[in-house]
């Protein structure tokens, strides 16, 4: 069956053989806190950056300054360093707020454009009380000030308490929220805030809420919680009025298992009252968070939308045709994994997508502020952990709006067209999922896993192998193979000392087993053939219990296999439990049977890998993770050091390919609701949508194989045509070949 599409056409981006095997470009930096200024010495430690523009243009870089040099207590400060040149020479340290050995943190800007007025609320704790004892109740509350500058920051008034007006009972720990405030059109100046609550009798909690004033400053009003689980955060303005909100999300709850307390995504809510009020709280999965502050930044000019690298269809139809300006927002984190490699994510929505991506810091990072300075250029200050100095320092680095919107990659590379799908298997009657592509000794071999029952473990699974000899029109089974009592399934080609072999997990999948995913029953197996017609039967491979296997790869005398286990082989009764857990190791072989560990490549939430030994012999793969971002992963021969770098969306079942010298990655993407079998190309360590294919539900793990220079075809699975399940059974799926045609 054939399925005739359109022809659709995507502008996608190349690399060279040896691009994203070098770093991406990134702006320089340099020291500001300390940076050899008179009072530099007086402090141990500089955390908490954030950077605005006073009303008279110079540019204000405040931080804490920590004399102690520890966490959030002791003698902390309130500090800044002055710019009257964009960034390019700054002054020494200014005093904003000292309270003796008290300390001063939570601190956050606010600008009223209107009076040309700083102001700044932040929070004073006794500065014997750890941030930990005053969120339990062991330590006095936070108490919470404002003062202000009418001068650009050179000078700042008296802090004023409303510790009585801007806290609530129960309410411990508490203050602004690092980054800064926002004017509203209307002129209400808006805070984002945060608070720990500890109920009575319950456990300790982070919320977040704003601080707002519709009279310049004079009073000060509490707005109501946001939402549980967050705490430091961000607001921008949308046109139409309504305040976006992002936030850290973090739980408190000692009771939560691992993953759900210190990992997840950020969260967003929106406001139609000025901040007072929120509705549509929900988790953002477009953007991971380990979690860490961010930084939210509105371009304050809009800027005329060049094609970026990812839009939606009816988007892309209007950037084409139309010349319309459009808001940019910006929003840094560290992107991982942990606080590693600081990005700039960008929205043309306002919030509502993030399909630009680009790095600024490489390694340890923490948090940041972004804004636009007087020159036009964006400033950002970010906290690195200085290696020499055993501290946290705060650096400086700026950049152009073009420079980050860049997108030439994207706009001047080839584009492709999806030529045509055909089904080769499923009547609707059985599930057929799970695909690998290869050629092989001049065929193209497919292979796939079959059940009648569905996607779940079960026991009548087999794996099937089929051949074409006419480049891919036409198909006919070869070999087809399975193991008693077990679920076979995610079959996947290597050719290995002059032999194809499909190598293939199983789950125990016998009756008496409760837990169908207990990993610690995990056997791998493997069948092969010299010349394509002969087969050898299953056969287990050595040293693969208690392993999931997946791809392989092979640098000529040894083969790599991708294999998932469990941490000490623990039991764990959850699918949570299990995939914080979660190892990838590699293992290796010499004759593909017998397998050894070589190296861990995932210490946590490992996953799904697919790998390819490179022309200068390094090994590059794309990792899929638990729930969270794919990771780009590299090493060096002999492959025992492994490099991760998150990248910007998860991948389901990643493929990782070469046509030509450019790196194809394919695998299922879930974003904004989506579940669909979609192509990227990696290029300046990035993924570059190029197309979707006809697909949705239950879907994707592709497989590549190249026809000829320009032409290709992808092997996937999918069950968007949309056929009802038979009772006790899952719903059907089919294997579909996508024929690929690059234009340059």
């Amino acid at each position: 069956m054939i399925i005739r599409k359109q022809l659709l056409v995507f502008f996608i981006a190349i690399s060279s053989c040896t691009q994203i095997l070098i770093s991406a470009e990134t702006p320089l930096s340099n020291p500001l806190f300390p940076n050899g200024q008179p009072g530099d010495n007086v402090y141990k430690r500089w955390r908490i950056p954030t950077l605005v523009v006073a009303p008279d243009k110079s540019l204000l870089a405040i931080c804490e300054g920590r004399v102690d040099g520890g966490g959030a207590t002791g003698n902390i400060d309130l500090i800044l360093k002055r710019s009257t040149d964009s960034g390019r020479s700054w002054g020494r340290n200014e005093l904003i707020a000292d309270a003796d050995d008290d300390t001063l943190v939570q601190f956050c800007p606010v600008v009223d454009k209107s009076t040309g007025t700083i102001w700044m609320v932040f929070a004073r704790n006794v500065g014997s009380d750890k941030e930990g004892d005053i969120i339990t109740g062991k330590g006095s509350p936070s108490r919470i000030f404002m003062t202000h500058s009418k001068d650009s920051g050179r000078t700042w008034a008296k802090p004023t308490e409303l510790t009585k007006t801007l806290t609530k009972a129960n309410w411990t720990w508490g203050g602004g929220s690092p980054g800064g405030g926002i004017q509203l059109d209307s002129g209400r100046l808006l805070i984002p805030a945060y608070h720990a609550i500890l109920p009575d009798g319950g456990e300790p909690d982070y919320q977040s809420h704003m601080v707002f004033s519709d009279d310049h400053g004079k009073t000060w009003q509490l707005g109501e919680t946001v939402t549980a689980h967050t705490n430091e955060c961000q607001v921008a303005e949308r046109r139409d009025g309504t305040i976006y909100f992002n936030a850290r999300s973090l739980n408190l709850d000692s009771s939560r298992p691992f993953p759900a307390q210190f990992r997840g995504w950020r969260t967003v809510a929106e406001s139609t009252d000025g901040g007072v009020n929120w509705r549509k709280v929900k988790l953002e999965t477009a953007l991971v968070d380990d979690p860490c502050q961010g930084s939210l930044h509105v371009l304050t000019e809009p800027i005329k939308r060049s094609r970026s690298r990812e839009t939606s269809d009816r988007d892309e139809d209007r950037s084409l045709t139309t010349s319309a300006t459009r808001p940019v927002w910006i929003f840094t984190h560290p992107a991982g994994p942990g606080r590693r490699e600081l990005v700039a994510r960008i929205s043309y929505d306002e919030g509502r997508t993030w399909p630009g991506f680009r790095r600024l810091v490489r390694g340890g990072v923490e948090y940041s502020s972004l804004t636009t300075m007087p020159s036009g250029k964006l400033g950002c200050l970010f906290e690195i952990w200085d290696l020499e100095r055993r501290t946290n320092v705060i650096r400086f680095t700026q950049f152009t709006v073009d420079w980050l919107l860049e997108s030439s990659v994207a706009e001047s590379l080839p584009k492709v067209k999806l030529k045509e799908v055909r089904k080769v298997e499923g009547s609707g009657e059985d599930h057929n999922a799970f695909t690998d592509l290869i050629r092989f000794r001049g065929d193209i071999y497919l292979t796939f896993r079959k059940s009648d029952i569905g996607h779940g473990v079960y026991p009548d699974s087999r794996v099937v192998v089929m051949k074409s000899q006419d480049e891919g029109t036409t198909w006919r089974e070869v070999y087809r193979f399975s193991v008693a009592d077990r679920d076979t399934r995610d079959p996947h080609f290597l050719i290995f000392k002059d032999q194809l072999f499909i190598f293939s997990g199983t789950w125990d999948a016998r009756p008496l087993i409760k837990n169908k995913f207990e990993m610690n029953d995990h056997i791998g197996v493997a069948v092969a053939t010299k010349d394509g017609r002969t087969w050898t039967e299953p056969r287990m491979l050595e040293g693969t219990h208690g392993h999931y296997i997946w791809r392989a790869a092979s640098d000529g005398d040894n083969a790599y296999l991708c294999a998932r286990r469990v941490r000490n082989f623990v039991r764990t009764k959850t699918r949570a439990q299990r995939g914080q857990l979660t190892e990838h190791a590699l293992l290796s072989s010499e004759d593909g049977w017998v397998w050894k560990y070589h190296a861990m490549v995932q210490p946590q939430y490992g996953n799904e890998t697919a790998f390819l030994i490179d022309d200068d012999g390094s090994m590059l793969g794309i990792a899929r993770t638990g729930g969270s971002t794919a990771q780009l992963v590299r090493a060096q021969p002999p492959f025992t050091k492994f490099s991760l770098l998150n990248l910007d969306r998860p991948i389901g079942g990643p493929l990782l390919a070469k046509w030509n010298q450019h790196y194809l990655v394919g695998g299922r993407n879930t974003l904004y609701g989506k579940r669909v079998c979609a192509l990227y190309w990696l290029a300046d360590e990035q993924l570059f949508p190029m197309l979707e294919l006809p697909s949705g539900g239950d879907c994707s793990y592709p497989g590549f194989v190249q026809l000829v220079e320009r032409r290709a075809l992808i092997s996937y699975y999918s069950s968007h045509e949309g056929t009802p399940a038979k009772p006790g059974r899952e719903p059907p799926s089919s294997i579909f070949i996508a024929e690929l045609e690059m234009h340059e």
